[in-house]
């Protein structure tokens, strides 16, 4: 991957990546208020990076990033740091089978969506592509896999719920893409 046209993500840039995906989202995506709230602790952790998709390798992986969520939902708990774990363990998993990752991807526009990925980005090192991959929220999996779903085995990780609870999940699936969604999706506790 070339760096000459990497960027550094600021905090001047948070509100307008937020607001640009709410509006610019086709449904869902998150609340634009939490969206800026997430983008400024990234860039108050570290430097997240963005890069444009010519400037990738294309042998480079790259991890589409996303939040499972459901806003009706009065029991969901992901912190911050779950983003990141997810990622962690992706990033170990594809290693043991001697696959590097070149870069994160967020999957959807919205409020919140847009800037999933900068704090990965910021605690990993892993720019974070200037491009998404679905454009809108989707209810299942393979509807939002952008073609993914005609593939054999899908990796995910997922990692959220109260800590010390039932309800806490981590884990790294491989399995047919369906079932992988089914798994991450599945309402644990």
């Amino acid at each position: 991957m070339t760096t000459d046209d990497t960027r550094t993500i600021t905090a001047e840039w948070v509100e307008d990546i937020a607001v640009g995906g709410a509006v610019l989202g086709g449904g869902g995506g998150g609340s634009l208020t939490k969206g800026i709230e997430f983008g400024e602790l990234a860039v108050e952790y570290g430097r997240p990076t963005i890069v444009s998709v010519a400037d990738l390798d294309p042998t480079d992986v790259v991890l589409t990033v996303s939040g499972v969520g459901a806003p009706a939902a009065t029991e969901s708990h992901v912190d911050p740091a779950d983003y990141v774990r997810a990622v962690e363990l992706l990033v170990d998993r594809l290693a043991a089978d001697g696959t590097t990752v070149g870069a994160l991807m967020t999957n959807e526009m919205g409020g919140f969506a847009t800037v999933n990925g900068l704090l990965q980005s910021a605690v990993t090192g892993l720019p974070l592509v200037d491009a998404a991959c679905n454009g809108r929220a989707h209810p299942t999996g393979p509807m939002g896999s952008i073609g993914l779903s005609q593939d054999a085995e899908s990796v995910q990780a997922a990692v959220g719920g109260v800590p010390g609870t039932a309800a806490r999940l981590e884990t790294v699936v491989e399995a047919e893409l369906g079932t992988a969604a089914s798994l991450v999706r599945h309402r644990w506790g």
